[in-house]
């Protein structure tokens, strides 16, 4: 009967929500940080004071690269500020901490930054900057940086109480399970605690019930659930890891998920006996592995590949992996001894912080009782009160004249940015102008040029040609052959986009176009793109892929492209990725022209968003969201 309560409750509470409040920009930054919101959260930066700005978008680059590049290529320098406020110093804090804990191989060290973050932002009117925090404590204790260490749980409780909406009660229940649930108490495999992970899935059912299908916050219940269900249901379990690979996309932070995902979908399949398709997702996982942690999922991969082997009788095979695994095993458990003489450093440097913090404590009460002793008379009173009054006037006349001159620099931004869209199109209709004229100049003019020569040379030899019928055929060929390039570069202009088929046959003709006449291979996607939409719009989206094809066959130097439009709702999604050489996103240099930040300035004007992802060697992925 208490059970059947406690679902009723949480049923009743999850379908309110748990609404939030966002009340500040850094609030709405971390809360949509953890939904795993990045472009959301992205927008929520720019509207936070500029002091900070720097600092959050060092914390966001982290969180979103998730420990993928690697360590000797992600080096950063931090600069010691003095008289920063309460705020900097906790995000500074909290920049450090992830820091250490996603490139530096001592990651014990992290932990003493995250704590005093969460301390500081205890002072702060952010309810998320404060569980963003917890959240960066517990990932802490998920890598397994200090072993047999339960305090986890005082910070899972902390967790807990600051909890209000649905995605806060998801991650409780995924750190619960992978925290306290895999821990010898809690074994999963003992049938006595069989109705306890059941009640945790069942709750966790109810709260992704709640949020939007597309969440990427699901990516978490895709993975516990699958694990749970490995040994007693692995069909329905290789599902979740099916959905995990699908709500996972292309990026960075992404990356660890498909690594998590293959590895236990070949889990998942040994169960079921198909001991071939295992070895498969194994092998699969391996482009996924972590670059900074690759001893721990080096061991990982010998040891599964080496049941598998044996499971297909390949004990040749499974002999090699056995042993890799156990040498690769003792290195792993050296490290780990390393980490435990760490973890002992740091509570040593922490006992004499403490030490050094309760000797300053009573020094300060001594002082405030020889203060309070020696007293204060109304005249003090009245003079301290006289120049507090004064300072406050004059606070408040400095931060009138600041947001005067902030609303001054907004309009100058809007201005420039408005100046820069209008000439973006106007040089986008200028290439397109001088490209059309340099088409008829070229093949247009030469054909009709030859018209005009066949058709004087026929008026003043009329008499003395022989044959004067098969002049005129030939001249007729040159007409039909002008008429012809005509209709080719009407067609060309509009590129079929204006045809009855609408957008999408325009790109598919593009490709096979480009395929053909390049060493290029280009494929084209689609999903939901089942209705035409404006056709001003599909010619700026067809000229904005066209651009970049172009790009590719200019520039990257690929053999394949592959070209993706997606849409949901009333949003667009368009993915330009190729296999090319690529280049560094930060150190572009705009050009005159149609270059991307051209591009962008026009896909701006369409209220929508571009993004960019692209490093020497790794090719060049382009993502495009537009609002229909």
């Amino acid at each position: 009967m208490l059970k059947k309560i406690v679902y009723l409750f949480l049923f009743l509470c999850t379908a309110t929500g748990y609404s939030q409040h966002i009340d500040t920009p850094i609030d709405s930054f971390f809360y949509n940080v953890k939904r795993i919101e990045f472009k959301e959260a992205s927008k929520s930066l720019k509207k936070t004071p500029v002091l900070i700005q720097d600092e959050l978008q060092l914390i966001l680059e982290i969180i979103k690269d998730n420990g993928q590049t690697h360590k000797n290529e992600f080096q950063l320098e931090f600069i010691e500020q003095q008289n920063i406020s309460s705020l900097e110093k906790a995000l500074r804090n909290l920049t450090e901490g992830l820091y250490i804990l996603h490139y530096q191989k001592n990651r014990v060290a992290a932990f003493e930054y995250f704590r005093k973050a969460y301390e500081e932002s205890l002072n702060q009117n952010s309810i998320e900057f404060q569980k963003y925090c917890l959240i960066s404590i517990l990932n802490f204790y998920l890598k397994g940086t200090l072993q047999n260490d339960n305090e986890f749980t005082i910070y899972l409780e902390k967790f807990k109480e600051v909890s209000t909406d649905n995605i806060d009660h998801i991650l409780r229940n995924s750190y619960w399970f992978n925290l306290v649930a895999q821990t010898e108490i809690y074994n999963p495999e003992r049938y006595e605690h069989q109705n306890l992970f059941d009640g945790i899935f069942k709750e966790q059912d109810i709260l992704v019930n709640q949020i939007p299908i597309k969440a990427p916050i699901k990516v978490y219940y895709y993975l516990d659930k699958g694990n749970f269900l490995i040994r007693k249901e692995p069909k329905e379990s290789l599902k979740l890891f099916e959905q995990l690979l699908i709500t996972s996309d292309t990026t960075k932070f992404y990356r660890p998920w498909k690594y998590l995902a293959y590895i236990n979908s070949g889990r998942s399949q040994e169960r079921m006996g198909n001991y071939r398709e295992a070895l498969l997702n194994l092998e699969k996982s391996q482009p996924f592995k972590n670059r900074n942690d690759s001893l721990k999922n080096e061991v990982a991969y010998h040891s599964y590949a080496a049941d598998y082997y044996s499971l297909l009788n390949k004990y040749d095979s499974a002999y090699y992996h056995a042993r890799n695994a156990r040498y690769l095993g003792y290195q792993f458990n050296f490290q780990k001894h390393n980490t435990e003489v760490s973890k002992i450093k740091v509570a040593l440097d922490t006992a004499e912080k403490e030490k050094e913090n309760l000797i300053l404590t009573a020094e300060k009460k001594r002082n405030q009782n020889i203060a309070l002793s020696l007293g204060g008379s109304l005249a003090a009173v009245s003079i301290i009160a006289f120049l507090v009054y004064r300072n406050t006037k004059r606070k408040q006349r400095i931060a009138e004249q600041d947001r005067e001159l902030q609303i001054q620099k907004t309009e100058k931004v809007l201005k420039e940015k408005e100046l820069e869209t209008i000439n973006a199109m106007v040089s986008g209709q200028e290439k397109e102008r001088l490209r059309l004229a340099s088409e008829l100049h070229d093949n247009l003019g030469s054909t009709l040029a030859t018209v005009r020569m066949q058709v004087e040379n026929l008026e003043r030899n009329l008499d003395k040609v022989d044959d004067p019928k098969a002049l005129l055929q030939k001249t007729n060929a040159l007409v039909n052959e002008a008429y012809t390039k005509v209709r080719s570069i009407s067609h060309e202009r509009n590129s079929g986009v204006l045809a009855k088929d609408g957008l999408l046959p325009a790109i598919k003709k593009l490709a096979r176009t480009v395929s053909s006449n390049n060493n290029l291979q280009v494929d084209v996607q689609d999903f939901g793109l089942e209705n035409r939409i404006a056709n001003e719009l599909e010619i700026t989206i067809f000229r904005i892929i066209q651009e970049l094809v172009t790009n590719i066959i200019k520039h990257a130097n690929a053999s394949e492209a592959n070209i993706s439009l997606t849409q949901h709702d009333n949003e667009l999604n368009i993915m330009v990725e190729d296999n090319g050489k690529g280049f560094k996103a930060r150190t572009l240099q705009e050009k005159d022209g149609m270059g991307l930040g051209s591009i962008e300035r026009r896909i701006e004007h369409l209220e929508g968003t571009m993004e960019v992802d692209s490093a020497i060697g790794r090719g060049t992925s382009v993502s495009i969201d537009i609002p229909l």
